[in-house]
């Protein structure tokens, strides 16, 4: 059972174990910083041609990217596990997903794999991924956050091996889209 703003819930059946903060090694929800203008890969990918539809800011953190882009497209939600923890969003599929620097504080190979395929799933036209690559290797800060830090071809291979059969569009460094 997990309590959030004092009340006690468990996860809906649907979900996974590595959503649930309480099983997170790392205090992930501190990497969580706040903006006053859309980050950088979301202002990448609204440049592109993106899907009409409704879209889900998987892992938002703080939403400011929600709020931001609420301005002018009015159906942006978000849901993060910690920060605003709306499991129900988890239970339909979306026009579009995002996932912007998610993959950087998660800890293990094997779970960036799954936080993908799971969020893919519920993508119903594409799935926009970013992700640092400011350098290399991957480490524990001083204020218990991991980061992974990815190369450029590292982060595309990765994409590449995980939706072998779909298009994979690497619109910058670190910032992807994979249509279905």
């Amino acid at each position: 059972m997990r309590q959030i703003q004092g009340n006690l819930f468990s996860l809906p059946s649907y979900l996974p174990e590595w959503i649930n903060p309480d099983n997170w090694t790392t205090s992930r929800w501190r990497t969580a910083i706040s903006r006053k203008k859309i980050s950088v890969p979301l202002r990448i990918c609204l440049e592109t041609k993106l899907p009409e539809g409704d879209w889900l800011d998987f892992g938002c953190w703080r939403g400011d990217d929600v709020s931001n882009i609420s301005l002018f497209r009015s159906n942006i939600y978000g849901f993060d596990p910690y920060w605003q923890p709306e499991f129900e969003l988890l239970s339909r599929n979306w026009s579009v997903i995002s996932c912007v620097y998610v993959l950087n504080v998660v800890e293990t190979h094997n779970e960036r794999i799954q936080v993908l395929r799971f969020i893919f799933e519920r993508a119903r036209n594409a799935l926009i991924v970013a992700v640092r690559c400011d350098g290399s290797g991957e480490k524990l800060t001083n204020i218990n956050t991991f980061q992974k830090y990815f190369t450029r071809m590292e982060f595309a291979d990765f994409l590449e091996a995980v939706f072998p059969e779909n298009e994979v569009n690497i619109l910058r460094p670190g910032v992807a889209i994979i249509k279905k």
